[in-house]
């Protein structure tokens, strides 16, 4: 029985586009639910706010606007999405968390009150400034593991 799912649309247009092309595939360790956590990048800057956002009640699937498909049975409880965020950040700090993100679709980061944890980016991060101070925010979901 196939648990959950991590695919991309057909779609060439909506893959995450890395340095030298597309994003290497995600290797998913055996017997659980999401990439093992140690063999992910960290987040390179710390968010300064953090949103929990509501999922529609019983949906097992999850698409983004990057692309992205997150399925999961129908007896499950979705995943946690947040709205993360960071303000006041420098152009190269800017440049530095876009890079990022361009390049890695999941990756890790220990949130507020939480674990060390793999979260998908299930946004396009946006960025408002005016050239010198910058904010920016993107969509993400937690990957919790399931099984040993």
């Amino acid at each position: 029985m196939n648990a959950c799912g991590f695919w991309y649309d057909d779609d060439p247009s909506s893959l995450p586009q890395g340095p030298s092309g597309p994003v290497p595939p995600v290797i998913v360790v055996p017997g659980r639910e999401t990439p093992d956590v140690s063999q992910l990048l960290d987040l390179p800057i710390e968010p300064d706010s953090v949103h929990s956002l509501d999922l529609e009640p019983n949906r097992n699937e999850l698409r983004t606007d990057t692309g992205y498909v997150r399925t999961w049975p129908a007896f499950m409880e979705p995943r946690q999405q947040r709205r993360i965020g960071w303000t006041a950040q420098t152009t190269a700090n800017k440049d530095t968390l876009m890079a990022f993100f361009a390049a890695n679709v999941i990756w890790r980061w220990t949130p507020p009150r939480g674990a060390l944890t793999a979260f998908a980016s299930t946004s396009r991060p946006t960025a408002q400034g005016d050239g010198k101070i910058w904010r920016l925010e993107i969509t993400v979901t937690e990957l919790k593991q399931a099984g040993v």
